[in-house]
């Protein structure tokens, strides 16, 4: 398991404590790779949902906030966002298996960051199978 999803799974574990939370919340804000460059609309996006990193952003959080926004904006956020969380809807109604999109995303990736969490994804998809 990556350093991403670990800390991803301290802040969805419900038997953690707030302490440890904010512990990973801080870990992931550092660790954070230097290479990864957020847009402004991403940022104000993280910003406004109080969270530390795209992949913090559930599925529905993420529909609710892009919906008072124009196509251009839409397009973006969609483009950051979906590096760090397979799009269920969508690839159901593309009929696209996650481990499929995780290795498109794996095969061109933005940063390096972006394709470690997207192999350990693919992983991941592999052990639950």
């Amino acid at each position: 398991m990556d350093k991403f999803t670990a800390l991803q799974a301290v802040l969805d574990d419900p038997t953690r404590s707030e302490n440890e939370k904010q512990i990973a919340r801080g870990a992931l804000q550092r660790n954070r790779s230097s290479e990864q460059v957020l847009t402004p609309d991403s940022a104000a996006m993280l910003q406004a949902l109080g969270k530390n990193h795209l992949l913090e952003i559930s599925e529905q959080a993420f529909e609710t906030y892009i919906a008072r926004f124009g196509h251009a904006q839409k397009v973006e956020l969609s483009r950051q966002w979906s590096q760090w969380v397979a799009p269920t809807e969508l690839l159901q109604i593309m009929r696209w298996s996650e481990v499929g999109y995780w290795q498109s995303v794996r095969d061109s990736p933005e940063t390096e960051d972006v394709r470690q969490h997207a192999q350990a994804q693919i992983r991941k998809q592999g052990e639950s199978q």
